[in-house]
């Protein structure tokens, strides 16, 4: 970790023992939006076949990249104006607080309507809502936690997230035939953590102001450093060689591995507890592992490789073990890189005082295979079959690879 210290940052540095807290209630957190947020992708397919079964891929297409364009916008935005909060309660309870009610209001709202434009307008609005609650999450390891445990408490958040989806990939399998239900209930556990959140969390770090921006545009001018935009390209093909998959691993399972509607929920539940196993040992172990080794880039690149390999198996076969097999190395890979990437963010923030909008930024990668892999995913389906799109997963892994070890200010 050789990234040249901010000067705030002998200002800003909370006490050692505040990783594990600020780590635990993350750990809660990310639980509480994720299951809603799994559950909520997979239902909506099923939500979209029943209410228009010829048009289910171009409509969930478009739902994803509406979706994905706001929680992009809206996380920079928010992440902006977090930075730059003045309240009594601090700068990122607010916006915690009020995005995690208006995305579990609007996700709600969609299980109770069958109007196709307001599904769209709702699932909008969801992704404002959570990424304004995302944006304030993300920024609370290095507000409030010290550079030598970035890892440690980036690993319990990244376990509370594995967690989610674990339980949301189950929550899911609940609810498949009847999804309207699903959707109207579960979201309001993104609610409720957005409480208990804000309810535990610090109002401020002390001695830390948050910034004044000398004008709009100042506060909106993207970093310029390099390594920044090689860690951004770093999580997006990552994140986009898994979604080429994930993104329609409804379809996959009944179009390419000829898996019964009647037992899909099943065998994704399944393949969720066969990721889960390897994933849950790698994100509690990594993140802790990486602070004690002083270097995040050795652990990143090499999930990056083990996600490549990982999806060869069933490029190769249509038969079901080869899926296990990649979701139980994809586990493997993905622990690892969910404990230590967020903790390799935190390290390369050019400015202290753009903390938020700084990982909102690199937190766009999260969003954009959001927008792009199921429009990807279908053209390649569409030209070569199924099978295409693990080969090109296997691609994006390894450029995933390649710019992370290009990074040249960390180790």
């Amino acid at each position: 970790m050789r990234r040249v210290e901010d000067p705030d940052d002998r200002v800003a540095t909370a006490p050692a023992s505040s990783a594990g807290n600020v780590g635990a209630l993350l750990l809660i957190a990310n639980l509480g939006w994720a299951v809603p947020s799994v559950a909520g992708a997979t239902l909506l397919q099923a939500l979209v076949a029943d209410i228009d079964p010829a048009r289910k891929i171009a409509f969930y297409g478009l739902l994803s990249t509406v979706g994905a364009a706001c929680a992009s916008l809206g996380m920079i935005v928010s992440g902006t104006l977090s930075d730059r909060t003045h309240s009594r309660f601090g700068q990122r309870k607010p916006w915690i607080l009020g995005g995690g009610l208006l995305a579990a209001a609007s996700l709600s709202a969609v299980g109770l309507v069958t109007y196709t434009p307001a599904i769209l307008a709702l699932y909008a609005l969801y992704h404002l809502g959570q990424s304004a609650m995302h944006g304030a999450l993300f920024a609370l390891v290095p507000d409030l936690v010290d550079r030598a445990r970035y890892g440690r408490a980036s690993g319990l958040a990244g376990l509370g997230l594995l967690l989610g989806q674990t339980l949301g990939g189950f929550a899911a399998a609940s609810f498949l035939t009847l999804p309207a239900q699903g959707l109207v209930v579960l979201p309001w556990l993104t609610a409720l953590v957005a409480v208990l959140t804000v309810s535990k969390l610090p109002a401020s770090r002390p001695g830390v102001q948050p910034a004044r921006a000398p004008s709009i545009r100042a506060a909106f001018k993207l970093p310029k450093d390099a390594d920044f935009w090689r860690a951004f390209a770093g999580r997006f093909l990552f994140l986009l060689a898994f979604y080429l998959i994930i993104s329609y691993h409804l379809y996959v399972l009944t179009d390419y591995f000829h898996v019964a509607t009647e037992h899909t929920g099943g065998v994704f539940a399944s393949l969720t507890l066969v990721f889960a196993v390897g994933a849950a040992v790698c994100v509690a172990l990594s993140g802790g592992w990486s602070d004690r080794m002083g270097r995040r880039k050795p652990l990143v690149v090499g999930s990056s490789v083990l996600l490549a390999a990982a999806v060869l198996p069933p490029a190769f076969s249509d038969q079901l073990p080869s899926f296990y097999a990649f979701f139980g190395l994809a586990g493997i890979a993905f622990g690892t890189y969910l404990a230590v990437d967020q903790a390799l963010m935190a390290d390369i923030l050019p400015e202290r005082a753009n903390t938020a909008r700084d990982l909102a930024v690199l937190n766009v990668a999260n969003s954009l295979p959001h927008v792009l892999a199921p429009g990807i995913a279908g053209l390649i389906v569409t030209a070569t079959g199924y099978a295409g799109i693990f080969v090109a997963a296997s691609v994006a892994a390894v450029l995933s690879a390649i710019a992370v070890q290009a990074m040249k200010t960390i180790d």
